[in-house]
């Protein structure tokens, strides 16, 4: 049985894009940002063995989508910031919305 290559790269192709709009945007930054440093992640530990590649390019790369999900970079500038301005306080959130709030 042959991989499935055409729909992995269909997949990947699709989460790149999903990252960097997310991350371009400010929308879902720390979602886009810990996607982001998933799939460095991945791309480093497939390529790590690769003489053609230098492998500190991804450990970098990995390090900027941390950045990005741990200090929240949309909150000032970005989508995340204009929703976070519309959305009224509330005391305690609950569940789903409690997890959607931290991811944005």
């Amino acid at each position: 049985m042959q991989p499935q290559f055409t729909l992995f790269a269909a997949m990947v192709y699709a989460m790149e894009v999903g990252i960097a709009i997310s991350l371009m945007l400010g929308f879902l930054t720390r979602l886009g940002g810990a996607l982001g440093a998933l799939q460095a992640l991945n791309l480093w530990t497939g390529l790590y063995g690769s003489t053609e590649e230098w492998t500190w390019t991804y450990v970098f790369l990995l390090l900027i989508q941390v950045t990005f999900a741990v200090f929240h970079a949309g909150q000032s500038l970005g989508l995340d910031a204009i929703l976070a301005r519309q959305e009224p306080a509330q005391p305690r959130l609950q569940g789903t919305r409690r997890v959607l709030k931290w991811l944005r």
